[in-house]
C-alpha cells in the first residue's frame, strides 16, 4: 500500500497506526462499531456509509478440555486482574485496541456465535461475509 502497488487495504491496527500517525496511508473508517479510544478522529466503518458494520477482532485465552473448574476459575480471576490494570489497558490503546476484560468462561462460544451471525448477513446480501478476514482468532 505505501508503495502504491494496492489501492485500498483491509489492516489491523497495531501495524496500521504508525503508517496513520506518519501520514503514509490515510485511514477511511475502522471496523469496530465505535471509535477507537487510540484513534477517534477516524469513524467506525458503520458510521461512514455502511450502517450495521461491526467486524472487531478478537483474541482469545484457551485452556485444554476438561481443565477443573476451579482452575479456570483461578485463571480467569487472575486473567481479568491483569486486564484491569491501569498501565496495560493504557498499552492497549496505544496498540490501537479496544481493552475488554476477559470473558467469563464459554464467552468465547458467544463470540463464534456473532461471527456466524456476520458470516450468513454477509452472504445474504450476496458477498462473503467475513470469510478470508477471521483467519488467526
Amino acid at each position: 500500500m505505501i508503495a502504491g502497488h494496492v489501492p485500498l487495504l483491509f489492516s489491523d491496527t497495531v501495524p496500521s497506526l504508525p503508517q496513520i500517525r506518519e501520514g503514509k496511508v490515510r485511514a477511511l473508517g475502522v471496523s469496530t462499531a465505535v471509535r477507537l479510544p487510540s484513534a477517534p478522529e477516524i469513524p467506525p466503518i458503520a458510521e461512514a456509509g455502511v450502517p450495521g458494520f461491526d467486524a472487531a477482532g478478537w483474541g482469545v485465552f484457551s485452556v485444554p478440555a476438561g481443565t477443573p473448574k476451579d482452575v479456570v476459575s483461578k485463571l480467569q480471576a487472575a486473567l481479568n486482574g491483569v486486564l484491569a490494570l491501569p498501565d496495560v489497558q493504557q498499552q492497549i490503546i496505544r496498540l490501537g485496541m479496544i481493552p475488554a476484560r476477559a470473558l467469563l468462561a464459554g464467552g468465547a462460544a458467544a463470540l463464534h456465535q456473532r461471527r456466524d451471525r456476520a458470516l450468513g448477513q454477509g452472504r445474504a446480501a450476496g458477498g462473503p461475509g467475513w470469510d478470508g478476514v477471521m483467519h488467526g482468532e
